[in-house]
Parts: structure tokens; sequence; C-alpha cells
């Protein structure tokens, strides 16, 4: 009976880890919890109308009414169209960005399209989910590089790397 106790609460309040544990004397329940650390706002849509809330850097949605800190909502990047099926992606790209401040937005589509909004590259189209996306995120860093050792001045606009072998950039000329 512990863990379905333990499983219902996680799936309810979105906590990380649970532990449920009977005490013969006293008599009682010990419950320990371990709560998820927002690092992204995140929207989704459940039957028909959105949902706001956050993402851990684990990808895991937890609805702002779950979430407790009501004064920390200072999060720099948005993800809009989260889904289940998308959480493992999205940690992927956290977890990239991790030590730089440049993503400010993840854009899904309901058909699973993924653009990211960047400060340098402005918009990166990532395409649809698939094997090759692990790749597609080192690359936005290697061309980023280039980029700054080539020491490009030009704005750019957006990088398609639906296709990795054949990265486009679209380049800003006034």
């Amino acid at each position: 009976k512990t863990k379905l106790i333990a499983n219902e609460l996680k799936q309810i309040y979105s906590l990380k880890q649970i532990s449920v544990t009977r005490e013969i004397l006293p008599v009682g329940l010990k419950i320990k919890l371990k709560y998820r650390i927002p690092v992204a706002f995140a929207e989704k849509v459940e039957k028909g109308i959105k949902v706001a809330g956050f993402v851990d850097k684990e990808g895991i949605f937890i609805e702002k009414k779950f979430y407790g800190n009501k004064d920390n909502y200072n999060f720099p990047v948005k993800i809009f169209g989260w889904n289940k099926k998308h959480a493992r992606i999205i940690s992927e790209i956290i977890k990239i960005y991790n030590n730089s401040n440049d993503l400010e937005v993840i854009n899904i589509s309901p058909e699973g399209f993924i653009m990211l909004e960047d400060k340098k590259l402005q918009n990166i189209l990532l395409g649809y989910k698939s094997s090759d996306t692990s790749e597609k995120l080192n690359l936005i860093f290697d061309i980023k590089k280039q980029l700054m050792n080539q020491k490009i001045q030009k704005k750019i606009k957006n990088l398609d790397l639906t296709d990795p072998a054949n990265p486009r950039i679209k380049v800003f000329i006034p």
C-alpha cells in the first residue's frame, strides 16, 4: 500500500521522489518528499485547454498550482507545446544549454516540429524529433563557435538544422 500512495502522490503533485514507510511504534506513516526544481516556464494543451506550469531539468511538467514557491517565477526559458513524448528532447535541450543563457524559447508544434529561439542565432529549426537530434544540438554550438572565430558581424536570422548534413543560415543584411 505504501508504494501505491507514493506513486499516486508522484503523479498528482509532480514530486521527484517519495518515500513512504510504515512505522510500528508509534503507529503511523513516515513520508519523505523530494520536490522537482523548475528551470523553465512551460505550457501544454490538455483536452483543448492550455495549462500553465514549469519544467524541470528532466523535462517533466509541473503544473503551476503544484509549485510551492510563488515568489520565484524568474525563469529565462519558455516552453510552448510541452508533451510527455517530448520530455526527453526538452531535457536534452535544457542540459546542452545549461552553461549558456542564450536559449529563450523551445517551441514544439502539435505535429512535433521543434524550433528554438536563441539570443545569438535567432530562430533555430531542429525539425521533427528524430535519432539525430543530439547531433543537431551539438551543431548549434559548433556553428556558434565558428561564427565567433570568424568574427562575423552580420545578424543571423535563422539557422535551419532540419538536415544536419546541410545546415543553412539566413542572414539579415540591412
